[in-house]
């Protein structure tokens, strides 16, 4: 027959309050985890938004420059055809 203890020996306890202290310890480092990346992801658009809106407007500005001179040249090619054309 098999002897049962009444009361478990201290090391139960010990290894029971360890266990509950490494699930704690996950959880915790679960959450920072957690933090740290939508620290990171916020950091990420904070700077990158402004980036892409200021290159984005380098951009149009640049386009309606180009735009600008193409209808400038073209203005000219037109008059020029009808110089020629009042000149004939």
């Amino acid at each position: 027959m098999r002897q049962v203890h009444t009361n478990p020996p201290p090391c139960a306890r010990q290894v029971a309050d360890s266990c509950e202290y490494l699930s704690q310890r996950a959880g915790a480092a679960r959450i920072l985890r957690l933090a740290l990346q939508v620290q990171t992801a916020l950091f990420f658009h904070v700077v990158q938004y402004p980036q892409r809106i200021e290159r984005r407007m380098q951009e149009w500005q640049a386009q309606a420059a180009r735009n600008k001179d193409a209808r400038e040249a073209r203005r000219q090619s037109i008059a020029e055809k009808r110089e020629e054309g009042a000149r004939l």
